[in-house]
């Protein structure tokens, strides 16, 4: 297995300065992820590891959407690619194929269908009675419409029949949403472990007898060309099971949660955190019978047909829409193989691993000009400060558990400034980042870079949606630059 990644200076979810991850594969240490089980999609055909779903309806029993073979295919010996379009046609028995397909609405006397896939893995891949991570690299080509929902998903294979029918269930159903990702919100992520189901009776909103106690992540997305969306751009969705949470990631970075459900009674939302204890939901016991089922995964496209979710109206056209998938890897600890680290190439200098602040989010970081005063920051974590060129790191305690996003430094390394995310103050040191102060900028805004002159006196910031913002005292004031739009 070759993973083809260029490791930055700061590396997310990594070891500081780390150059660049190469071909080689080498055995996996205790503390490290190794890949245990993969699928790259090379060739000509869909793997046959894999189940392609054939049937003339949704999952739900819509007769909206159907799935079949034919919009599935592996191309460029390369990617696994699932494809949906709009068919027109006379009634539910006449085939869905490329003489039917329409971009534009279908005529009166004409029935709207939409054609997807479905592929799922025909043998549990995952051992869930271990900790592990899964990874799907994967670019949604959208078509710009509401109303389709492309899924990387896991599922233990469980039914949720009994908690339909059973007013005593109580069962260990399983299913770990990687990414759902819903095109009226392109911005944003959505992830979600689902862990047991239980009796919830039809009632109100509630279409179905069973409920599944979950746990829910978003966050919007900021980063890539097309901040807007989450479209068009290859992205590395990443689940990670530790024996007692569930995480999420796209392109390392967290995904928080933000909501959970146990019962009709235990249900909010909550502070945004990087996992919630899966002991939230159900006893311990139950959650090992959950995890311990193992895993497969389902890779689909959805058209969605609930109100709520806002649908494609069948008077708006509607384009082919794909997506790719590069590949699905399973990682475990101290397993399987972990690929090399070499030199950095272009300097014929070799970068050193920092491992006295140990593997985390790194988000940013900033140097005085001699190179000797460090700064870094971690999503979900403080600032880390070092004064001998990374050899030793400080946690710096009064920076607090943000998301940090960004950090500047003066030339001198004394005066630093950090920015986070989810809105809120400007951050600055004058002492090396040994302590900190809280700036006030009028409003709350998502901050998304800083930048320092060389004495530290003159910033600037930026925030998604907003202004630049200014300061020649150091941060002690800011002034908000309206011109700049």
């Amino acid at each position: 297995m070759v993973k083809r990644s260029v490791i930055a200076l700061v590396a997310a979810g990594s070891i500081l300065l780390v150059a660049l991850a190469c071909s080689s594969n080498t055995k996996a240490n205790s503390n490290q992820w190794g890949v245990v089980w993969n699928e790259e999609f090379k060739g000509t055909s869909v793997p046959s590891g894999w189940d392609v779903l054939q049937q003339n309806r949704d999952n739900y029993g819509g007769n909206h959407l159907a799935y079949n073979p034919s919009n599935v295919k592996v191309v460029d010996n390369d990617y696994l690619e699932i494809k949906t379009q709009r068919h027109c046609v006379a009634n539910l028995d006449e085939p869905l194929n490329d003489s039917n397909v329409s971009e534009a609405p279908c005529p009166s006397g004409k029935m709207t269908r939409y054609l997807s896939g479905r592929v799922t893995n025909k043998t549990k891949v995952v051992d869930g009675t271990k900790p592990f991570r899964a990874e799907i690299r994967a670019k949604f080509n959208w078509n710009g419409k509401n109303g389709t929902r492309p899924s990387l998903w896991m599922v233990n294979g469980n039914s949720l029949q009994n908690c339909h029918h059973n007013p005593n269930a109580n069962d260990p159903y399983g299913e770990l949403d990687i990414i759902e990702w819903y095109s009226y919100t392109p911005a944003y992520t959505w992830s979600s472990t689902h862990a047991t189901c239980y009796h919830h009776g039809v009632s109100g909103n509630w279409k179905n007898g069973w409920r599944t106690r979950r746990i829910i992540h978003s966050d919007e997305h900021k980063a890539g060309s097309k901040s807007g969306s989450l479209a068009y751009e290859w992205h590395t969705w990443a689940v990670e099971y530790d024996g007692e949470t569930v995480k999420y990631f796209i392109d390392d970075k967290p995904i928080t949660a933000y909501n959970y459900h146990a019962s009709p009674t235990n249900h909010k939302d909550i502070e945004r955190t990087p996992s919630v204890k899966l002991t939230t939901l159900a006893d311990k016991e139950l959650i090992k019978q959950t995890f311990d089922a193992g895993w497969r995964f389902i890779l689909n496209d959805y058209v969605e047909k609930d109100e709520e979710q806002k649908p494609i109206s069948p008077s708006d056209t509607f384009p082919k829409q794909t997506m790719l998938i590069d590949y699905v890897r399973v990682f475990q600890r101290g397993a399987g193989t972990q690929p090399a680290e070499i030199p950095a190439a272009g300097t014929g200098a070799e970068w050193s691993k920092r491992e006295a602040a140990g593997s985390r989010m790194w988000t940013s970081i900033a140097s005085s000009s001699d190179g000797n005063k460090l700064a870094a920051t971690a999503w979900g974590g403080k600032i880390y400060t070092s004064s001998d060129a990374g050899a030793t790191w400080a946690e710096r305690s009064g920076s607090g558990d943000r998301n940090w996003i960004a950090v500047a430094s003066s030339a001198d390394g004394n005066k630093l400034a950090a920015v986070y995310d989810w809105g809120g103050y400007i951050y600055t040191s004058s002492n090396a980042g040994a302590t900190w102060t809280a700036r006030g900028v009028p409003g709350s805004y998502n901050w998304t870079a800083v930048a320092s002159s060389a004495d530290g006196n003159k910033l600037v910031a930026t925030a998604k949606d907003h202004s630049i913002y200014t300061s020649t005292d150091a941060g002690a004031t800011w002034t908000e630059r309206k011109s700049s739009g």
